[in-house]
């Protein structure tokens, strides 16, 4: 917020009626859908606050649809070339609702949404980011075409 007032731009709340609305189902409905996991309390039950529950940290299965559909996302990738041939991609994320404060997505990993190499090319991805993060496809597909 400090960078943003330095730079001119006015404190003000960005919540609509719509967004206030919606947080406020979701803590009504025990703050589902949660996207916490190996926590206790149980945060398929509720609010927190969390802390580690060790006895259960493994895997756990997804509770979240993953069927895409247009209510569901709406990252964007891009690549540019400029009339000298110098390549920039950039991405966007999805803003996921009620994820775990902190939590960083892919676009800001190089690698995974976007890589691009001047010299050979770039590439973009979109889908699940935490995947994403994990197998760096977009870096993984550069370097296959530097092999070629």
């Amino acid at each position: 917020m400090q960078f943003a007032v330095e730079m001119g731009f006015k404190e003000e709340s960005l919540a609509t009626n719509t967004s206030i609305n919606e947080w406020k189902q979701w803590k009504a409905n025990n703050c589902q859908p949660n996207f916490r996991q190996n926590v206790q309390p149980d945060p398929t039950k509720s609010c927190g606050p969390y802390h580690p529950d060790y006895a259960r940290s493994h895997p756990v299965e997804p509770r979240y649809n993953s069927e895409v559909d247009k209510g569901n996302h709406d990252t964007i990738g891009m690549l540019v070339i400029d009339r000298d041939g110098n390549i920039a991609g950039g991405t966007t994320t999805n803003g996921a609702n009620h994820k775990v404060p902190g939590r960083v997505g892919d676009s800001p990993i190089v690698g995974a949404g976007c890589y691009v190499d001047n010299d050979v090319g770039g590439a973009v991805a979109t889908g699940d980011g935490d995947v994403m993060m994990r197998f760096l496809p977009s870096s993984i597909r550069i370097a296959a075409v530097m092999d070629d």
